[in-house]
C-alpha cells in the first residue's frame, strides 16, 4: 500500500509510534496470542492502536484509558469505525489518580506503552501498582518485564565522537557570547556540582566497537516484583548500578522490555526516541555507583557519576 498523509493533528502527534513497525509487532503478536475472549485494559491508548489489535484478536471487552481528551476522542472514533461499541469503553481520565468504578470486569490482560527511553520514565511501574485491584487472579501484563543490561568498554569513548551522535536538543553548551557579562557566566559555571558529569543520550548502534563486557539483567522488574525505591507515584527515579573498572572506561545502560520469550532492546527502535541510550565516561579505575535521570526530549538531562571509596 502507498503511504498516506495524515491531517488529524492528534494522530500526527503519535506518528512515530504508529510508524515503528518493529515496536508494534511486539504488541500485535502478544495480543494475537492471548487476547481472544479476554478482558483487556489498554492504559495510555493514544490513537487506540493496541485496543484495535486486541479487538481484532477477539477480545471479549476492551477498556481504553487515555488522559488526553483529544487522544481519547480519537481512540473512540477509530474503534467505533470498525467495532461494535458494546465491545469497548473509552475512559478519559488519569488512571494513576482515579478510582475507576466504571471497570465492571476483572482485567485479564494489561497492555500499556507507558515505557520511555529511560525505561521507567513514563510510569510503567506506577501502572503496574495501580492496576492490581482490577486484575483477575491469572492476569498478565504486556510487557511483563522491564530490565537493563550494562555494556562496558575498557576505554573512554571519544567525547567529540559521542557529541556528534547526541541529539542537538540535548546539548548543554553555555554560549559565553550570549551571556554578554563575563562575570555572570563565571558565576553560573561555578554552580556546576563537582560530582555530576554529563551523561549523553546517544544512538548506541552508531558505536562501531563492541563492548568488552556485558552484564545482563543488571536490573529486572515485573508487575509482582517492584523495586524498593519505587514510592507509589510517577517520579524521576534514581536508577543505580554498581560497576567495577580497572582503567578509564565507558558504560552504557541498555534498556529492554520483554513478554514471555520475546525481548525488545529499546536501542533498536526505528523511529522513536527509545533508540537513545545513556552513556557515561568514567575517568579512572575504581568501583562506581552510577545513576541517571530520565530522557527529556525538550531539554538536557545530566547523569551522575561518583566513586565509592
Amino acid at each position: 500500500m502507498n503511504d498516506v498523509s495524515l491531517t488529524n493533528k492528534t494522530a500526527i502527534n503519535f506518528l512515530k509510534m504508529i510508524n515503528d513497525k518493529w515496536r508494534n509487532q511486539f504488541y500485535y503478536d502478544a495480543l494475537n496470542k492471548h487476547a481472544k475472549d479476554k478482558i483487556v485494559l489498554d492504559l495510555g491508548s493514544g490513537t487506540g492502536i493496541l485496543s484495535f489489535y486486541a479487538l481484532s484478536a477477539g477480545a471479549k471487552f476492551v477498556y481504553a484509558i487515555e488522559r488526553n481528551g483529544n487522544a481519547a476522542d480519537l481512540t473512540y472514533k477509530v474503534l467505533k469505525s470498525k467495532f461494535d461499541t458494546s465491545r469497548f469503553a473509552v475512559i478519559n481520565c488519569d488512571f494513576w489518580k482515579s478510582d475507576l468504578d466504571i471497570i465492571k470486569h476483572p482485567i485479564d490482560i494489561l497492555v500499556s506503552e507507558t515505557v520511555g527511553p529511560g525505561l521507567f520514565d513514563h510510569g510503567m511501574l506506577t501502572t503496574w501498582q495501580c492496576i492490581k485491584p482490577y486484575l483477575s487472579p491469572n492476569a498478565i501484563s504486556i510487557p511483563d518485564t522491564l530490565s537493563c543490561d550494562l555494556w562496558v568498554w575498557q576505554k573512554q569513548l571519544d567525547a567529540d565522537f559521542l557529541t556528534t551522535l547526541e541529539p542537538e536538543h540535548l546539548s548543554a553548551k553555555l554560549s559565553m557570547d550570549a551571556c554578554l557579562d563575563q562575570d555572570f557566566a563565571e558565576a553560573l559555571i561555578s554552580q556546576n556540582p563537582s560530582d555530576v558529569k554529563p551523561m549523553r543520550w546517544i544512538n548506541i548502534n552508531h558505536i562501531q566497537s563492541e563492548p568488552d563486557y556485558i552484564y545482563t539483567d543488571k536490573v529486572t522488574y515485573t508487575m509482582n516484583n517492584l523495586p524498593d525505591w519505587w514510592c507509589g507515584k510517577k517520579t524521576d527515579p534514581k536508577i543505580l548500578f554498581d560497576v567495577d573498572v580497572d582503567a578509564p572506561a565507558s558504560v552504557a545502560i541498555i534498556n529492554k522490555i520483554s513478554f514471555e520469550s520475546q525481548t525488545l532492546f529499546l536501542k533498536d527502535a526505528l523511529y522513536m526516541p527509545w533508540r537513545f541510550n545513556p552513556v557515561f565516561n568514567l575517568d579512572s579505575a575504581g568501583k562506581y555507583n552510577i545513576g541517571y535521570n530520565n530522557f527529556d526530549p525538550t531539554g538536557n538531562r545530566w547523569g551522575q557519576e561518583w566513586k565509592i571509596l
